[in-house]
């Protein structure tokens, strides 16, 4: 009985968009220079060598070139996008500072629905999509939040690590 209230708590507890893992998609609504180097040691530490096609959003207010610069060492690419036209950088600003960091491929989608497709068909083997740098990339239509970046269950699954943990 202990544990089942144990379990229960700890589920109360989990933040959405928090390392979940949708597939070949890993979504972490990364948005300041901290939880981004969070996200990154934990890449790392689950997936060591392997390098992310990140789909990056950050608000103004945000700090997205010490974003940028904490996920640059996972990132083979990164598509800039703008999730809320209001409150989200510019996409082409986004993707001069993924450049300016070193980030080897970075494309501009500023829908973020099509940010998704252009990331999954540049996929380089062995690599996955990280979705980061605002809780806007949320659908809020969704129940669970995410559903327009959940992929078919067919494509390009993952056979190992977690399939949703809680990150920093």
């Amino acid at each position: 009985q202990a544990d089942g209230r144990a379990s229960a708590t700890l589920h109360q507890h989990l933040v959405a968009a928090r390392l979940e893992r949708f597939g070949d998609v890993i979504l972490d609504s990364a948005h300041t220079p901290d939880s981004a180097r969070a996200l990154r040691r934990t890449l790392e530490t689950l997936w060591p060598g392997r390098r992310f096609a990140l789909v990056l959003c950050v608000s103004r207010d945000k700090d997205a070139a010490g974003i940028v610069a904490e996920l640059a060492d996972v990132t083979s690419l990164c598509v800039a996008t703008s999730a809320e036209p209001q409150r989200s950088i510019d996409p082409e600003e986004l993707a001069a500072l993924a450049w300016a960091v070193g980030v080897p491929d970075v494309m501009v989608e500023p829908d973020p629905q099509a940010a998704l497709v252009l990331a999954r068909a540049r996929l380089a083997p062995g690599a996955a999509i990280a979705i980061a740098g605002s809780s806007y990339t949320q659908n809020p239509d969704a129940r669970d939040g995410i559903a327009w970046c959940s992929p078919p269950a067919a494509l390009n699954a993952w056979s190992t690590g977690p399939s949703r943990t809680a990150s920093a």
